[in-house]
């Protein structure tokens, strides 16, 4: 028999046959598979996959763009990744009929420099699956996914999956079928599948893949798209821009942060170093003017006992010394604003000393005095001292310059305070604490619709304003493991009319060097 060699086919618009046919020419011995394929697209050649529906058109295209919306506000508003991933599924899920998803569900895989090394895949969060069905698949299916030679190179590649049909996937052994198919549900006609990847943008934290799974109108020979599912892929690809555009924020932090304390350093210095550090040079140089003077009185007159000069003489000294460590707690505040550190353990009562003391001068300037319980902030952490220094200075400063900015509405000059208490709540994690730090004021409150605003990039309500500081100290505060919110009204107390939450872990999650990820300056540049 003549061995004739099968030609060539002609490859769809498509991508899922595109993709199929692109991994069978890479295995030509599969001439079954070929021949499956080529008769799939003949059989599909007439259908309009892109159809989907007149009542889609009409009103999916208004649902899935304020979906789309949302998540690129929320980008603008430095949400956390988690938070972004959780409010997408939320409205997914809320959609109800509109939406004709199945299943949705997200799974994390830990990055791995070994290529070689089996994946250790997990579930993180689902919708519209039944609790029991989803725990006993976490526990008895999904360890079996990383050997699933065509998924682990998909995770681990962080490919993308465009509504491809169970049918049809090379090596595809129904690994989601649990999830998919109910007791009694005959498993003949398949259904489709969407992936969007979340990549975390490090090996510290895992990549995330969101999976949709949709059941399929037509057949095996004739699939069909549900209503809607196109516009939810489009969705769904949006999302994966967001979540990356929030890595690309986190990454690039160092840049932000480093411009920010230059800023700082050059409103902040001209004050400490003619009012903070002069006041107290001169008070060392009048302490030691007296010092010398009580010294030179004592060896004229060398009395066997002259207790009330040598008490003058103490209590100078003691003065003495108290306006040299004022000097020191003033400079060394100062330089820590700008030194970068790794992270370490620090007491909470020292960070905000140092804020307090940088800003010191710009304080008194506008009557506004900073209370805070020695005790309540000797708790230990473990941080980043100088992110964490930069947050807080930052925090205050917003509250100083609205006092300075409205002096006449709320508050009495003598009367302005900012209040800082800090306490110890659980979380959702077995024998886990977090550290809660609320900081006070009594200035010009915040207008309801601007509790989340503040936090945009390029928001702000001054004229001379950037819209930069609290956008930062958003990041910050994810970067450190925690979250920063601005307080409703409702959760403060009578006397205070603006406040802010940042809650911390007592362990950093991760060790990353923020100044190390900053672009080198190229050879020959200072």
């Amino acid at each position: 028999m003549e061995n004739r060699q099968e030609p060539d086919v002609v490859r769809p618009d498509t991508s899922l046959f595109g993709h199929l046919l692109d991994f069978i020419d890479k295995h030509p011995d599969i001439t079954q598979i070929r021949s499956h394929i080529q008769r799939l697209k003949e059989a599909t050649a007439s259908e309009d996959l892109s159809y989907v529906g007149p009542r889609t058109q009409q009103a999916g295209h208004r649902i899935y763009d304020e979906l789309i919306g949302a998540c690129f506000q929320q980008v603008s508003r430095a949400t956390s990744r988690e938070d972004l991933l959780k409010n997408f599924i939320d409205t997914l899920d809320a959609l109800g009929n509109q939406s004709p998803a199945r299943c949705i569900f997200v799974l994390e895989e830990m990055p791995n420099t070994d290529k070689d090394a089996p994946l250790e895949i997990s579930g993180l969060e689902q919708r519209r699956i039944v609790p029991e069905r989803w725990n006993n698949y976490c526990e008895n299916v999904l360890p079996q996914l990383s050997k699933n030679q065509f998924f682990a190179e998909t995770l681990r590649a962080g490919n993308p999956l465009e509504l491809w049909h169970s049918l049809y996937i090379p090596q595809y052994q129904g690994e989601f079928d649990a999830l998919f198919y109910k007791s009694k549900e005959p498993r003949k006609r398949g259904y489709w599948i969407s992936g969007i990847p979340l990549p975390s943008g490090g090996i510290r934290h895992p990549n995330r893949t969101l999976f949709v799974l949709y059941p399929d109108p037509g057949d095996e020979l004739r699939p069909r798209l549900p209503s809607g599912a196109i516009q939810e892929w489009r969705a769904l690809s949006f999302l994966g821009i967001a979540y990356r555009m929030l890595n690309h924020q986190l990454a690039s932090i160092a840049e932000q942060v480093h411009t920010r304390r230059q800023e700082l350093l050059t409103a902040l210095a001209p004050g400490i170093l003619h009012h903070e550090i002069g006041i107290q040079i001169s008070i060392i140089r009048s302490l030691v003017s007296d010092q010398n003077y009580l010294v030179q009185r004592i060896l004229e007159h060398c009395p066997e006992q002259d207790t009330e000069n040598m008490g003058l003489l103490i209590g100078s000294v003691g003065h003495l010394y108290d306006a040299a460590r004022r000097l020191y707690g003033v400079t060394d505040a100062f330089n820590n604003l700008e030194r970068r550190q790794s992270r370490g353990r620090l007491q909470l009562q020292t960070v905000v000393a140092e804020a307090y003391t940088v800003i010191y001068n710009r304080l008194g300037n506008a009557g506004v005095g900073v209370e805070w319980d020695d005790e309540e902030l000797a708790r230990e952490i473990v941080s980043d001292p100088a992110l964490l220094l930069h947050l807080l200075v930052n925090i205050l400063l917003n509250a100083t310059q609205a006092f300075i900015n409205r002096p006449d509405e709320e508050t009495n000059p003598r009367e302005r305070l900012i209040s800082i208490h800090v306490e110890e709540i659980s979380t959702p994690e077995p024998d886990t604490l977090h550290i809660v730090m609320d900081i006070y004021n009594n200035g010009p409150s915040i207008p309801p619709g601007n509790l989340e605003r503040i936090f945009e990039k390029g928001f702000t309500t001054r004229r001379d304003g950037h819209g930069q500081g609290l956008y930062i100290c958003r990041l910050i505060s994810q970067y450190l493991g925690g979250q920063l919110r601005a307080l409703d009204p409702r959760e403060l107390a009578t006397e205070y009319t603006v406040g802010f939450r940042l809650e911390l872990p007592f362990t950093m999650p991760h060790v990353i060097d923020l100044e190390s990820e900053r672009a080198p300056p190229n050879k020959g540049e200072p």
